[in-house]
């Protein structure tokens, strides 16, 4: 009877857990989520062997790549420092051509679109119900991200803006990954989670007073009515040990973004002498899009000191949303493939090395008329190692990993050229602020350190 009150009363209280949590998904797309899955690249899917997992492949957990600590839950704690520049140079022509060589400085020089550091927490646990609590094949657990300074950071602007929104909209907010894997067979697992939004409802009530004396200004009085929401949006995921040498892993998250809507009413219909009336408007914005994607991953271990890893994830950018909740219907964007390599090599019976590469296309082509949405393609670069504490001071039976990583990002020079036709007139495309073009270039780094426990 205690044993089953005990099961239920766990499961509660994961439950509980996993739906109280409201917060912001998408910090996983720019920073990674630990160190060992950012080393590697993020070539992690046929991986996935810890908390990452609830981002990366849900199914991992439940068929772990260490067979050592096959059976086991584990818990994790990191933190990561991202930084990145961005300097944007607008165009002049010259005779027949468009030069990109103005000064930095000059009226039409470059433009800064740098982003502040980002600093966070990662924290995850995962736990295997068919040791604590006897419930078969079953694994449970939850990867949060915990931004160490804002909240939000929101930078709603109109499409003709020159703006770099995967950065600025996107770079400081809340993540909660929840997620259960299931073993189905010796090699073959199954995995669901889900990545969880905030949808905020903000409305606002303004009502300008009559003073007494009329030459006086009116004074208004502004209430606020803030609600939050959740959103969710489903991972699935796949994991079959084909041999003992090699994964499959298979990915499949849903899209996601954050709603921000509400309206504003503002009355003045108590004005002597020049009653206004109520008017006021409605707004739905978008945030921290995030698309439709579906990885393949394998990873291969010709040794029992190596394994290659290697991932190609479709992208379905063409269904993108600005902070205007505008779809462009393709218009400006295109479904993209991202390739990722990466290399773990134990060099040492506490210690390996870790390596990955990829390299991201950028949805936006060269949009050629009003839009001027930034975001160079980019060259991503890892490296790190892990160490197991437990061996390196001879004990074996204990699993404490130390985690670091190093990534670096160089994005390549974008450049748009605006199309006159794309215009209805003359005047209108001498007034849009990307006029008559555009080149961007920069750099990203990123840093982190994780602490992983297996018990």
């Amino acid at each position: 009877m205690r044993a089953n009150f005990r099961k239920w009363a766990f499961l509660a209280l994961i439950g509980s857990t996993l739906l109280s949590s409201n917060v912001v998904a998408g910090i996983e797309d720019r920073l990674g989520m630990g160190s060992r899955a950012t080393a590697l690249g993020g070539a992690f899917s046929a991986i996935a062997d810890d908390f990452s997992a609830a981002y990366y492949n849900p199914a991992g957990a439940s068929l772990r790549l260490d067979t050592q600590s096959a059976r086991g839950s584990f818990m994790h704690f990191g933190m990561v420092w991202s930084n990145a520049k961005l300097s944007i140079k607008k165009g002049r022509i010259s005779g027949n051509r468009l030069e990109f060589d103005t000064a930095m400085g000059a009226p039409t020089g470059a433009l800064d679109h740098s982003v502040e550091p980002v600093m966070g927490f990662t924290l995850g646990m995962g736990f295997d119900l068919e040791r604590l609590l006897k419930i078969p094949r079953l694994h449970v657990g939850l990867a949060l991200f915990l931004p160490a300074r804002r909240f939000f950071r929101w930078d709603v602007q109109g499409g003709q803006a020159i703006q770099w929104p995967m950065y600025t909209d996107r770079n400081q907010n809340l993540s909660a990954l929840p997620w259960l894997s299931v073993k189905l067979h010796n090699r073959v697992s199954i995995g669901v989670g889900a990545r969880i939004g905030v949808s905020i409802k903000t409305n606002t009530e303004a009502v300008i007073v009559p003073t007494a004396e009329p030459t006086d200004t009116p004074e208004t009085d502004i209430g606020n009515d803030v609600r939050i929401a959740g959103r969710i949006s489903p991972t699935v995921g796949l994991l079959i040990q084909a041999c003992r040498q090699l994964r499959i892993g298979l990915t499949w998250r849903g899209e996601i973004y954050t709603n921000d809507f509400g309206y504003t009413d503002v009355d003045a219909s108590n004005l002597s002498g020049a009653s206004l009336g109520t008017f006021g408007y409605t707004h739905h914005l978008a945030h921290y899009f995030s698309p439709m994607d579906l990885t393949l991953g394998i990873a291969y271990t010709p040794l029992t000191t190596l394994t290659v890893s290697a991932d190609l994830s479709w992208n379905r950018w063409s269904a993108y949303l600005d902070g205007n909740h505008d779809n462009y219907n393709g218009e400006i964007t295109e479904d993209t493939f991202t390739p990722r390599v990466g290399v773990q090599w134990r060099f040492h019976e506490s210690t390996q090395l870790l390596g990955g590469y990829f390299y991201e296309f950028s949805p936006f082509d060269n949009q050629g008329g009003w839009t001027n949405f930034v975001d160079p393609d980019r060259h991503v670069a890892s490296l790190g190692t892990q160490t197991n504490l437990g061996a390196l001071l001879g004990d074996k039976k204990r699993s404490i990993n130390l985690s670091w990583h190093l990534q670096f990002q160089w994005l390549r020079a974008q450049r748009e050229i605006k199309d006159w036709q794309r215009f209805t007139s003359e005047s209108e495309a001498l007034a849009n602020p990307g006029w008559p073009g555009w080149q961007a270039k920069g750099w990203g780094l990123n840093v982190g350190l994780s602490v992983d426990t297996v018990f």
